[in-house]
């Protein structure tokens, strides 16, 4: 089986700081219904904005009886009772969404944030994201992705691969004068 390595996850605990200050307010509790929860995802999963940025993912909206934890993914979001609310919900779609676009990245980095605060900006309203960017700074949570800079040339790549090649040229020879001089410079 193939492990796969993701970065170490330091952001954890001051994300769910966060999400506690945005679990407080109640009028983006949905309420008890699965259905209404299912309805929401269904909202968010196909905006065309939403679709464009990140692209498609369908996860299958189930109870979460017997957890305490809310859970979220590509293919699926488990939702207990206490974790029907619109900003959860957000929190866990951007798991899903981070897992299918940033797949090696820790689970609430940066990446995590960035689409988490892009999420709340377009359902939640501009109003509550930008509180949530504060409450961000706060707690010192990094959402800012670092951009990867200009991809190289042609020119560069080529010029890369040559340089490879001769040193695997020069580590060869190297190998073979250390075969034939019995190991004496």
């Amino acid at each position: 089986m193939t492990r796969i390595l993701r970065s170490r996850d330091n952001q954890r605990s001051k994300v769910y700081k966060v999400d506690g200050w945005l679990l407080d307010r109640q009028e983006f509790y949905i309420g008890p219904t699965l259905q209404a929860s299912e309805a929401f995802v269904r909202k968010v999963t196909g905006n065309k904005w939403v679709v464009r940025k990140w692209g498609r993912i369908d996860p299958e909206v189930k109870a979460g009886r017997g957890t305490r934890w809310a859970r979220g993914g590509t293919r699926s979001l488990i939702l207990p009772v206490w974790a029907r609310h619109r900003g959860i919900i957000l929190h866990e779609l951007a798991h899903g969404y981070k897992d299918k676009n940033y797949p090696f990245a820790a689970a609430h980095g940066r990446e995590f944030c960035r689409i988490y605060l892009d999420l709340v900006r377009r359902f939640l309203g501009r109003e509550v994201h930008d509180q949530m960017k504060a409450k961000f700074r706060e707690h010192r949570v990094r959402w800012k992705v670092k951009r990867a800079g200009r991809p190289p040339s042609p020119q560069a790549l080529r010029a890369l691969e040559r340089h490879r090649q001769h040193r695997r040229q020069l580590a060869l020879a190297e190998e073979v004068r250390q075969r034939y001089n019995g190991g004496n410079p």
